[in-house]
């Protein structure tokens, strides 16, 4: 894929990632993220939770994945 160019609409918090083609069918795209894992619930962020069954704290990384 040929991409055109990539920019932050910050109105509605997207990241826009334009091709150079009309894209056909469904597509994959794989984004590399670098940054902190905090406790802040915006972006991806770290939370736990205790696993029933063994009574462990779980930890992962999460995100809403939508416009905050």
């Amino acid at each position: 894929i040929e991409i055109s160019r990539t920019f932050n609409y910050l109105p509605n918090e997207f990241f826009v990632i334009e091709s150079k083609a009309v894209l056909e069918g469904p597509v994959t795209i794989r984004l590399e993220f670098t940054g902190s894992l905090t406790k802040a619930l915006d972006g991806i962020y770290k939370s736990t939770y205790i696993n029933t069954k063994t009574n462990k704290t779980r930890h992962l990384a999460t995100s809403k994945f939508e416009p905050t």
